[in-house]
């Protein structure tokens, strides 16, 4: 429950205009894609185990963590620079 709160929460700290916050946004975001990436890995080997498709699957996660990840990359932008000091 505490997960659910802190990702509602998330997007409403981009309303506060400081530099640390856009920080921590990024790193959420990375963090974010290394779970992606794990999860993704994590359950090609268990459909591998089982002898089951997982091709598709494979897709979808990594789709999700490269979006993830590039989210992160884009809070590094110059505009964002700007905008959060």
């Amino acid at each position: 429950m505490p997960l659910v709160a802190l990702c509602l929460v998330t997007p409403l700290l981009l309303l506060i205009k400081k530099r640390s916050i856009l920080i921590l946004l990024q790193s959420l975001a990375y963090l974010g894609a290394l779970v992606w990436f794990r999860t993704a890995y994590v359950l090609v080997r268990q459909r591998i185990g089982m002898a089951e498709p997982w091709g598709r699957m494979i897709l979808i996660l990594l789709g999700v963590a490269i979006f993830t990840f590039l989210a992160g990359y884009l809070l590094n932008s110059d505009l964002l620079k700007q905008r959060y000091q």
